[in-house]
């Protein structure tokens, strides 16, 4: 089974497939699809499937897409994962292998046996499906508006307002490099130009104030990098009332949301929040995942940054205020090594360019081709080795957290 995609159309297409299947064995199984952005002409949707397990308190929610363009390795390993620890159950069953047609005649009692085999499910979980897919679409990590979605999430509709959101001055410093507004151009000694103008900046500013300027995220230029927007977007109020919707009746929450491109290569990154402010949900962390070593984003001198406006912090604000458990934590699979400086500032390159070159355009196709390149081998690696180790150690950390649910 090839799981991952070259377009995000045959991405959905195997997700949706996925979804039939889980509801002819659960009919109690709910999906939903979300066209995104509104009445938009280009036929792109977020997805999602809840599936009912047995344990009546817990709930494992599982998202993909924040960032568009990493939304390919998302559903690959959503898809794996439907696979293995769901699907597998009927596949045993010679009934379940025939045609959808065939399965449809036959008699009834058959399919109730194996609707029953499915509800042994332990945990229900809710899946939900290239959250940002015009990224996906188009190998872009912001939605159609520029917006990071992942900078999107602030707690308040009222923190967008405008005297609420000058609070990355560090940002504003630096707007003219890391947003320059002509056409781009490739140029044979980019990367070195670029490392050195890098340089100097940190030089000035030090390494960590650098990156945490960058990275965290800004509200004041929606043309630049890392811009968080003005108000919720149509993706993340579609997130935030599916949440809703089917974490209300349960009491513990595990949210685990996909991600690639920082780390190092091949590596699966467990990235958490940097505060908790009660302890016992990091040592709860710890517990799903005694393997790994969960890394605090901003945390001390660790090598992962803190953003404004995310995900995890939402959730785990507003659901914490009503008496649930939530365990959020990012699977970020490494692509480049980046967490070393040279290829830190590369991977800043290469967002700043492939920004530059699809707000103000490329002076050649050459250019645009290159920038693309460098942006996609970042985000989604070509490389089958890469892709197959994502696949392998997803599979195992996800069997590891069921096994420790239990706990």
């Amino acid at each position: 089974m090839k799981y991952f995609k070259k377009t995000y159309e045959e991405s959905r297409a195997d997700f949706l497939d996925r979804i039939n299947e889980i509801k002819e064995v659960i009919p109690e199984a709910e999906s939903s699809s979300y066209i995104m952005p509104p009445k938009n002409i280009d036929g792109m949707y977020s997805d999602s499937v809840f599936v009912p397990g047995n344990d009546p308190d817990t709930l494992i929610i599982m998202t993909s897409g924040i960032h568009g363009i990493e939304g390919y390795t998302g559903s690959a390993v959503q898809n794996m994962i439907i696979d293995n620890f769901i699907l597998s159950k009927a596949t045993s069953n010679k009934t379940y292998l025939k045609t959808k047609k065939k399965r449809r005649r036959k008699a009834s009692n058959k399919l109730n046996l194996k609707v029953n085999k499915l509800r042994l499910l332990p945990y229900s979980i809710l899946f939900v499906h290239s959250i940002n897919p015009y990224g996906h679409k188009y190998y872009r990590r912001v939605n159609e508006k520029n917006v990071d979605l992942n900078r999107n999430f602030l707690i308040s509709v009222r923190d967008f307002a405008v005297d609420k959101r000058d609070k990355n001055k560090a940002y504003a410093e630096m707007v003219n490099f890391l947003n320059p507004t002509e056409a781009y151009e490739y140029k044979r000694f980019e990367k070195i130009n670029f490392f050195f103008k890098a340089l100097n900046i940190i030089r000035k500013k030090s390494l960590k104030t650098f990156k945490q300027a960058i990275l965290e995220g800004q509200y004041q230029f929606p043309s630049g990098i890392f811009y968080g927007g003005d108000m919720y977007q149509p993706q993340t109020q579609m997130v935030i009332d599916l949440v809703e919707k089917y974490a209300e009746n349960y009491k513990r929450i595990i949210l685990i949301d996909i991600h690639t491109g920082y780390g190092i290569k091949g590596k699966l990154h467990l990235i958490g929040m940097e505060n908790y402010p009660d302890p016992e949900i990091f040592n709860g962390l710890q517990k799903l995942y005694p393997l790994q070593k969960i890394e605090q984003a901003g945390f001390k001198n660790g090598n992962f940054y803190k953003i404004t406006g995310s995900m995890f912090e939402f959730f785990y604000h507003h659901l914490s205020k009503q008496g649930k458990t939530i365990l959020p934590i990012a699977w970020e699979f490494g692509t480049n090594n980046n967490i070393k400086t040279y290829k830190s500032i590369d991977s800043l390159r290469a967002i700043v360019a492939e920004n530059q070159a699809n707000k103000y355009g490329a002076v050649n196709q050459k250019s645009y081709d290159k920038i693309h390149d460098d942006f996609k081998e970042l985000f989604y690696p070509d490389d089958t080795e890469w892709q197959n180790k994502v696949l392998q150690t997803a599979f195992e950390t996800y069997k590891q957290v069921l096994k420790n649910l239990k706990h």
